[in-house]
């Protein structure tokens, strides 16, 4: 029988034990920077060396994550998700539905959709697939997501196709500091909230609800 399985939980159980909880995020971070590591690996540390801070604070956790571009964080990429290629499944469905809704309301989608806001954007591939395929009309195309690697990653390749997409880099609790007392007319937030407990999650529904002037559309498990 192989100990190699056991040997590899008490080591982990030891480190999680020797070390308090802020050196084990540098060490997260620190690791993410080791590009001769294969990318599987860098992206299994957090999980392992932070599992009782997911377990005690899932909302910290997953906050934490992304800020920092770890774990499923990191698979967000230019090259991985901008393009109709890229795109999942699930999204064009969610896309399709809401335009879908959009026309049963009576409203022309290419020519009546002025505003929109992304809450989660990332590096802005969906805000550009609404852009070019669902709301050319739109003059005020926003988004904001607390991975500054992913907002300006998104910003420079935006940047190069001349789009307008503006995107900013904050956590999602405080975008009305982004937003203030604007109203837009679809404000988006997909995959997102699932990474919130219950009562997080109702305050920023009823806070987007505060700013959205023609539809809130949420996509997630």
């Amino acid at each position: 029988m192989s100990l190699r399985p056991s040997i590899k939980s008490a080591a982990k159980t030891a480190i999680r034990s020797m070390l308090p909880l802020p050196a084990r995020k540098r060490l997260c971070v620190l690791i993410s920077r080791m590009k001769w590591l294969k990318e599987g690996r860098r992206n299994w540390w957090p999980t392992e060396l932070l599992s009782d801070f997911a377990e005690k604070d899932i909302n910290g956790y997953h906050k934490f994550l992304w800020a920092n571009h770890l774990s499923y964080a990191a698979t967000y990429e230019p090259a991985l998700r901008f393009g109709e290629e890229n795109m999942k499944e699930s999204r064009r469905l969610f896309f399709s539905d809401l335009q879908g809704l959009i026309e049963r309301m009576g409203i022309d989608p290419s020519r009546e959709i002025e505003s929109v806001f992304e809450l989660g954007c990332s590096l802005g591939y969906q805000l550009r697939h609404i852009e070019t395929n669902l709301f050319p009309n739109a003059s005020i195309l926003e988004g904001l997501d607390i991975d500054r690697y992913a907002i300006e990653s998104g910003k420079k390749h935006l940047g190069g196709l001349g789009s307008k997409i503006e995107l900013y880099c904050s956590d999602m609790e405080s975008f009305e500091g982004v937003t203030g007392a604007k109203v837009y007319d679809i404000i988006i937030c997909s995959g997102v909230l699932m990474y919130l407990s219950h009562d997080p999650a109702a305050r920023l529904v009823g806070r987007m609800l505060k700013h959205t002037g023609k539809i809130l559309a949420f996509a997630g498990l």
